[in-house]
């Protein structure tokens, strides 16, 4: 049984990659000095895994997981563990996400910019965001 877990991990880790235009606009931003954050719900191991079988890991400053405060967003205490992390204030970052639920309702309640990622959650009605893309390419015109 354990050789047949480990043979499946490692074909959903296979097949695990970024949406289109990811890798090339987070270099990008990088390049531009903008700081990157990933606040994410699931556990720190898992974060880190998906990060690193994307190859992207390395373009976060910081990752916070749900270790860091044992609360889920919408909870406001995720997004201040970034912030502290990253030693800025709230009104300074903008949130991409895809849940609109989690992602821009907890980052609105701190007085975010938000952006929501339809690429990631084509069949969400209405986001509540400051922006909506389509292609995370839209992102780099409004960090502009």
């Amino acid at each position: 049984m354990a050789s047949g877990i480990v043979a499946y991990r490692r074909v959903r880790a296979g097949f695990l990659e970024p949406y289109p235009h990811v890798s090339e606009v987070l270099f990008e931003l990088k390049r531009r000095g903008i700081k990157l954050a990933i606040v994410s719900d699931a556990p720190r191991l898992k974060a880190w895994i998906r990060l690193v079988a994307m190859k992207i890991n390395h373009l976060f400053d910081v990752v916070v997981a749900f270790e860091d405060t044992k609360e889920l967003k919408p909870s406001i205490m995720p997004f201040k563990a970034a912030f502290r992390k990253l030693n800025v204030k709230s009104h300074e970052c903008l949130m991409v996400g895809d849940r609109p639920e989690r992602d821009i309702k907890g980052a609105k309640k701190l007085g975010m910019l938000t952006c929501f990622a339809k690429y990631g959650n084509p069949k969400a009605k209405s986001s509540g965001a400051d922006y909506e893309i389509n292609d995370i390419k839209e992102l780099l015109e409004i960090v502009e």
